[in-house]
C-alpha cells in the first residue's frame, strides 16, 4: 500500500514566531515529516485546506501564491514517487525525494521530473552516498579497538538514539542545520526529555564526526550542521568552604555503615592528595605509601590512558596517617582502600575502569547521604573533593601556577578556567575594602 501524503503545520514556533510547514508521509501507520522550507505565521495557515484546492496558505500572506505552488509540486512529487516505490518506508521515501531534488538542483520540480530521474537512476545506479551513521559506527569501533570501551559505550548510546530517529540511515545530504534542530527538539520532547547538558555533549560528538566527514570530502564544509548549542541552566560547580568540609568530615558513621565510612575517607584522601581524582585514590596501593610521602601516577580522563605521566608526591601528614591507620596493609601491591580487590588488579584495563566506575557510583551515593547528615544541601560527589582543594589552594596561595602544579593540570588554561573567577572576585573584594575603608561616614 503506497504512503499517504499531507501538508501540516509544525505546532512549535521558531524564535521569530513563525511556524514551519511540513509534509507528513505516513506508511504502515508510521508518520515521518519533511521540512519544506516554508515558514509562515500561524494566522496564515488554512486548517481546512485540501490538495485539490491547493490553498494551504491564506491570501493574507504576501507569498501565498508562490508557497502554495511550491507545496503543490512537493506533495505531487511525493505522491508520484510513493506510487512507484511501495517497498520504501516513509523515511526512505523522504530521503529519496530530497536526493532527487538535490540532483535536479531546483526548488520547483515537477513530479514527472522526479519519477523520470528515479527510473533513470534505477537503470544506471550510482555509488551509494556516504552515510553519517556508518561513519559514526566506524568511529565507535575504533574506540573499542583502542581499549576505550567506556567512551565507546557512551558513543553507542548516542548512536542508538540518532539511528532510531533517522530510521536507520542518514545520508550526508540530509545532515543539515534544520535536521539537527528538529532532532534536538525530539530529544527535548521525548517521554524522558534529555537535559541541555546531555544534548550539548551529543552535539559536540556529532560535530567531531561531521568534521571527520568534511576532511574525507563526504560532507561540504558549507553544510556544517552543528553551529548550535542548547541553552539551559547547566550544572552549578559545587565546592565546600572550610566550615562545610569540617562538618562533612566530622560526621560519625555507625558500625554497620562501613561503606559510608570508607566513602568519607576516600573523599578526605582525595582532598589531602592535592585534589586527586577518584580513580587515582581507588588505585592507590601500599607500595605507593612511602616513609615520608604518598606517591601515585595520574591517569588522564575516563579512558584510562596515562596522561602527562606526572608522578605525584605528597608529603605525609597527621591527617593522611590517621586515614592509613584505619586500613591494615595486606601486601605491598594491595590496594589501600577496600573498594578494589586483588582480583581486580588482574583485569584488563577496560574492565578495571568499569569496576572503578561502579565503585565511584557507590561512593557518590554514600557521599550524598553523608552530606545530608552534615546538613549540607550541596550535591556532593567525589569530584567535589578535587574542586574544593583547588579553591582552598587558590585562596591560600593566590598563585594559579602553583595550583596548576599541585593539581597536575597539563595546561594553565585548565586552572584559569576553573579558578580564575574566584581569584578575581577576592581581589575585587580586597580592593573595595581598601578604597571604601578610607571613606569616613558621618
Amino acid at each position: 500500500m503506497p504512503a499517504t501524503v499531507k501538508v501540516t503545520l509544525k505546532a512549535k514556533p521558531k524564535a521569530d514566531g513563525t511556524h514551519s510547514v511540513l509534509i507528513r508521509i505516513t506508511k504502515d501507520r508510521t508518520p515521518k515529516y519533511h521540512t519544506t522550507g516554508v515558514y509562515i505565521a500561524k494566522s496564515h495557515w488554512n486548517k481546512a485546506a485540501t490538495y485539490e484546492k491547493k490553498n494551504w496558505i491564506k491570501t493574507g500572506n504576501g507569498n501565498h501564491g508562490q508557497y502554495n505552488h511550491r507545496l503543490d509540486l512537493d506533495v505531487g512529487g511525493f505522491i508520484a514517487l510513493a506510487l512507484i516505490t511501495e517497498h520504501l518506508s516513509a523515511e526512505e521515501l523522504i530521503t529519496l525525494f530530497v536526493d532527487l531534488k538535490k540532483k535536479l538542483q531546483a526548488v520547483y520540480v515537477e513530479p514527472r521530473q522526479l519519477t523520470d530521474l528515479y527510473r533513470r537512476l534505477q537503470e544506471e545506479p550510482e555509488e551509494p552516498e556516504a552515510c553519517f551513521l556508518q561513519l559514526f559506527k566506524r568511529e565507535i569501533e575504533r574506540l573499542e579497538k583502542a581499549g576505550q570501551s567506556r567512551t565507546a559505550r557512551r558513543r553507542s548510546s548516542m548512536y542508538d538514539k540518532l539511528h532510531e530517529y533517522a530510521g536507520g540511515r542518514l545520508p550526508m545530504s540530509r545532515l543539515t542545520h534544520d535536521y539537527m534542530l528538529d532532532y534536538v527538539t525530539h530529544l527535548q520532547t521525548m517521554k524522558r526529555p534529555n537535559a541541555p547538558e546531555t544534548i550539548n555533549k551529543e552535539l559536540q560528538v556529532f560535530s567531531g564526526i561531521a568534521k571527520l566527514a568534511m576532511k574525507r570530502g563526504d560532507l561540504p564544509y558549507a553544510q556544517n550542521p552543528f553551529p548550535m548549542q542548547v541553552k539551559g541552566r547547566g550544572k552549578k560547580k559545587v565546592t565546600l568552604d572550610r566550615e562545610q568540609l569540617e562538618a562533612f568530615l566530622a560526621v560519625e558513621t555507625k558500625e554497620d555503615q562501613r561503606v559510608m565510612r570508607n566513602a568519607q575517607k576516600v573523599f578526605h584522601m582525595q582532598y589531602l592528595l592535592f585534589g586527586a581524582r577518584i580513580g587515582d585514590v581507588l588505585e592507590l596501593k601500599w607500595d605507593g605509601v612511602k616513609d615520608t610521602h604518598v606517591e601515585y601516577t595520574m591517569r588522564k580522563g575516563s579512558d584510562g590512558q596515562l596522561g602527562n605521566g606526572k608522578r605525584m608526591r605528597v608529603r605525609r601528614n597527621a591527617e593522611i596517617d590517621k586515614i592509613l591507620e584505619l586500613y591494615p596493609q595486606s601486601t605491598p601491591h594491595g590496594y589501600v582502600f577496600p573498594f578494589l580487590s586483588h582480583e581486580d588488579a588482574k583485569l584488563p584495563l577496560a574492565q578495571l575502569l568499569e569496576r572503578i566506575e561502579s565503585c565511584t557510583a557507590l561512593i557518590n551515593r554514600n557521599l550524598k547521604d553523608l552530606a545530608k547528615l552534615a546538613g549540607i544541601g550541596a550535591n556532593i560527589s567525589t569530584h567535589v573533593a578535587r574542586k574544593t582543594f583547588g579553591n582552598h589552594a587558590n585562596q591560600e596561595l593566590g598563585d594559579l601556577y602553583k595550583v596548576k602544579e599541585l593539581m597536575g593540570h597539563e595546561s594553565i588554561r585548565t586552572t584559569e578556567r576553573n579558578y580564575m573567577d574566584s581569584m578575581r572576585q577576592e581581589e575585587f573584594d580586597a580592593a573595595a575594602e581598601v578604597v571604601y575603608g578610607k571613606v569616613k561616614h558621618g
